[in-house]
């Protein structure tokens, strides 16, 4: 008896460290799950399926950078209690805040109609019902629309948070295609770089989804959500660092994972139930289903996100009352701000569009435009007279200006693939 009572106490307190754990990580856990959005999935999918291990050796680099520019979004939020939008107006000028924020608002409803496509795609297959695509567009859309407007920020956050862990099918999948891990080896250290058609859209493609520009806005306001103050910091940036190195070790499976499956040879993924295929060695005839589970919780994380963070973004430039912990009459103009979003991103899908090509082109999009708020990032970063005694250390502004001088390689090589 006295075992047993011993033991369920040993394992309660286990629960309890471990739940406290991730609660403490939470923020940069959420984030990282929505970096794994359908659009960014197909993304890596498209990626291992064209290219194969060719492209991991960017993953591995990526990491350091996406968590040291989101640690340098959440310190803005901590250490200003700004959104950056707002920091980039008071400090730098309307032109460039509203140049900046036109820029990430256009890419973000990009992937917001992208991703809602893919959603309503894999509903429209499940229930065999294709040729009303659109009836499911606006059905999704109004969905997460009446998500954002009936909850408050404590349960979106907690809700964003229990979905997270759904996107672990790949990795449980990947490791039972049994993939060539010398091939992945020699892909993760730049051996296996190749040059074929769209090599450099999709480097870009994978930049805009790993270090996306909305993930920056979101992660500045949500500590400011959040009510973090700077004791919080370490925590925070342990938070972010485990979120972001467990999102990038998932899209690092997904391209192991397609490269095996699918081919990896110049394939192009031409529709959803194409890529589902990735997960039938887990699931049989039941692959579809799980992929379609996988991709609508991962886009029920992403979406709200990008919308919300757009809705902040533009709110703090126009100073305008913002925050999901408001009522729609405290914060009228952020509320339709959510509004005009998601129906701007149903519009885009009443055309004849090819929901996985929309979604690969919208993250070349968010990658063409993510060098900017990096720039952005370090310029208020390493400003002593915004942030006193947190600026920048030296590795981080290495690290930054080693991620934008990438971006911009990319860009021109991508570019001049184009025009060639």
């Amino acid at each position: 008896m006295k075992i047993y009572s011993n033991l369920k106490h040993n394992l309660s307190r286990l629960f309890r460290s471990i739940s406290k754990f991730f609660a403490g990580k939470k923020e940069g856990i959420i984030a990282g799950g929505a970096n794994n959005d359908p659009a960014g999935t197909i993304t890596y999918l498209q990626i291992g399926a064209s290219s194969g291990y060719a492209l991991l050796w960017l993953m591995v680099v990526t990491t350091p950078m996406l968590i040291v520019v989101t640690q340098m979004a959440a310190k803005i939020g901590i250490i200003l209690r700004l959104g950056l939008a707002r920091v980039l107006k008071d400090y730098y000028g309307r032109r460039i805040a509203f140049f900046l924020v036109a820029l990430v608002a256009l890419a973000n409803i990009f992937t917001i109609g992208a991703n809602i496509a893919g959603m309503a795609d894999l509903v429209a297959i499940t229930v065999n019902m294709e040729a009303q695509y659109v009836l499911f567009v606006v059905l999704v859309g109004l969905f997460v629309l009446l998500f954002l407007l009936r909850k408050r920020y404590a349960d979106i956050s907690k809700f964003l948070f229990i979905l997270t862990p759904i996107s672990l099918v790949y990795i449980i999948t990947a490791f039972l295609v049994k993939p060539d891990w010398h091939g992945v080896a020699l892909g993760i250290v730049g051996a296996r770089m190749s040059f074929e058609l769209h090599y450099w859209m999709l480097v870009v493609g994978a930049i805009g989804t790993i270090i996306a520009p909305y993930i920056i806005f979101w992660e500045t306001t949500a500590e400011i959500e959040e009510k973090k103050t700077i004791k919080d910091l370490k925590e925070t940036n342990s938070g972010i660092s485990w979120g972001m190195a467990l999102a990038n070790i998932i899209c690092i499976l997904i391209v192991v994972l397609a490269a095996t499956v699918l081919g990896g040879h110049g394939g192009v993924i031409e529709n959803i139930r194409q890529a589902s295929e990735v997960l039938r060695p887990l699931a049989g005839d039941a692959a579809f289903g799980l992929f379609a589970i996988g991709i609508l919780a991962s886009g029920f994380v992403a979406v709200p996100v990008l919308i919300s963070s757009t809705a902040y973004m533009v709110a703090d430039l126009l100073g305008w009352r913002a925050g999901l912990d408001k009522k729609e009459y405290q914060a009228p103009a952020f509320y339709l701000l959510i509004i005009i979003s998601v129906m701007v991103g149903i519009l885009m899908n009443v055309f004849n569009v090819n929901p996985v090509q929309t979604m690969i082109w919208s993250q070349v999009a968010a990658g063409c435009v993510a060098p900017f708020i990096v720039v952005a990032l370090l310029l208020v970063c390493n400003n002593k007279k915004l942030m006193g005694a947190y600026t920048n250390s030296r590795s981080a502004n290495v690290v930054g200006f080693l991620t934008i001088a990438i971006m911009v390689l990319s860009i021109a090589f991508f570019l001049f693939d184009i025009l060639k």
